[in-house]
């Protein structure tokens, strides 16, 4: 009797022993769950944020290409207004050639106004990528995390 008496005293230290192991467990599995949750949290705010820049860059590349379009035509009015103005030189019309000059002139002042809007656009297409590509290196560090 003595020795069963033992043996229950030795079960139930068993079980408490075992109770708290599953204690601790339970307590790192929750821990590791919360941290599973705050990553994924993590990663779809990195997502939006990476999708938000990407509509963004496409919004300013698709803005710069018609830029360049419209830069290509007012080159091409420049031509057109050199070629008039050439024209009238040969011809010596003072008040035509004065007029074609003025045109000249504007079109020259819109081609370089639009070249400067070119070179903002561009530094900002640059400044998007920069960010998208610091959003994509944070998010691959918090995967590998």
């Amino acid at each position: 009797a003595h020795s069963g008496g033992g043996q229950e005293e030795g079960s139930d230290g068993e079980m408490a022993r075992l109770r708290a192991d599953n204690f601790r467990l339970s307590l790192r599995l929750k821990g590791a769950s919360d941290e599973v949750s705050r990553l994924k949290e993590q990663h779809s705010v990195e997502l939006q944020r990476r999708q938000g820049l990407e509509a963004e860059l496409l919004e300013t590349q698709t803005r710069l290409a018609g830029c360049i379009e419209e830069n290509k035509e007012l080159a091409k009015a420049v031509q057109t207004q050199t070629f008039h103005k050439e024209k009238l030189l040969r011809e010596q019309d003072p008040e035509a050639l004065s007029e074609a000059r003025g045109a000249a002139e504007d079109l020259k002042r819109r081609l370089e106004a639009e070249e400067s809007t070119n070179r903002e656009l561009q530094a900002q297409i640059q400044r998007v990528e920069e960010e998208a590509a610091e959003g994509k290196l944070q998010l691959e560090r918090a995967r590998s995390d």
